[in-house]
């Protein structure tokens, strides 16, 4: 199932017939992605999306994590430098919900805005 013009809701592993995934998924593309990709040059490697609570709990996942009601990923842009990617996202998007940076792991997390979550800009450096 397609969500905008480069994205696809299989690429987070998201439940296609849950129109709470596509939704927020398809909020992430059209508000952040879809601009972090035309920027960078793309393409954009999602490489965590929706995890359901055990597989959250496996790979060590904050018990709190938007990653289990699909309103957040992880990405990374091969050929870009993902300090710059987070820099865009906090600086130019003044994206309003969680942007993390994982220097060691490459990569960043966008997550959507929240009633239960502050907007959270940080650098994470394990």
């Amino acid at each position: 199932m397609k969500l905008s013009a480069n994205f696809f809701i299989q690429e987070f592993k998201a439940l296609p017939n849950n129109p709470t995934h596509v939704h927020n998924y398809t909020m992430l593309c059209h508000f952040g992605l879809e601009h972090i990709r035309k920027k960078f040059g793309g393409p954009v490697v999602i490489t965590s999306g929706y995890r359901d609570h055990d597989y959250n709990l496996a790979v060590g996942g904050s018990p709190t994590s938007q990653h289990v009601s699909a309103e957040a990923c992880d990405f990374l842009i091969k050929h870009a430098d993902s300090k710059k990617i987070y820099d865009f996202v906090c600086d130019v998007l003044k994206w309003p919900g969680q942007c993390f940076w994982y220097s060691k792991r490459g990569h960043v997390h966008i997550g959507l805005p929240s009633v239960d979550l502050l907007p959270t800009k940080k650098v994470i450096t394990t």
